[in-house]
Parts: structure tokens; sequence; C-alpha cells
């Protein structure tokens, strides 16, 4: 039951993201993220665990690429950026992260 109840979240924390890309007052920007970091803390005390990414390499056991890059100063198969936060119960894969990875080589 547990699981349903986060998933319904996760969208919500999704709005963030876009939210923050629009928001140039920086005490708004503040509050915002205050309001984020509260809900992940919550999700967190639940369990739930956001799955890094961006910087990480990729792994198809958390994440799911979405697209490939071809960034030459970049290590292979680093992700390049993340599209949606991938998260996880207790170890149990809620949501895949959706990611760009990096591929220098076919």
């Amino acid at each position: 039951g547990k699981i349903s109840v986060i998933e319904v979240f996760l969208p919500c924390l999704d709005t963030f993201k876009t939210a923050k890309k629009n928001i140039f007052d920086e005490k708004t920007l503040q509050g915002i993220e205050m309001i984020e970091n509260k809900i992940l803390d919550a999700l967190k005390s639940l369990g739930v665990e956001k799955i890094n990414s961006v910087g990480e390499i990729y792994n198809p056991n958390l994440h799911e690429a979405i697209s490939v890059l071809r960034v030459e100063d970049k290590e292979n198969d680093i992700i390049l950026d993340e599209y949606q936060a991938g998260y996880k119960y207790n170890d149990k894969i809620i949501r895949y992260a959706k990611v760009i990875v990096n591929k220098k080589e076919d």
C-alpha cells in the first residue's frame, strides 16, 4: 500500500524541477527548494530514496536511457543529464531514472 501512495507524490516532485527552471527570484526559489526538501525528507523517513544519476555510471538496474549524446571530454557511459528522477523504496525500484548517457564509441 505504501508504494501506491508514494507513486502519487512522484509527479508532484517532478513539478518542482519544472517550476525551479522558471523562477528567477532568489527568495521564491529558496522557498520552493525548502518545500521540495521537506517532501524528500518525509519520503526518506518512509524508506524512499532518490536514485543518483548525473555524473554516475549508467546502470540499467537503476536508470533508463532515453537518449545518448557524444561528449568527448566525458567518460563513456557517464550520465550527462536527468530527464526524470528515479526513486526506490527499501531497495525496490519504484521508478527508474530517465537519463541521457554519454556514448563515445558504437
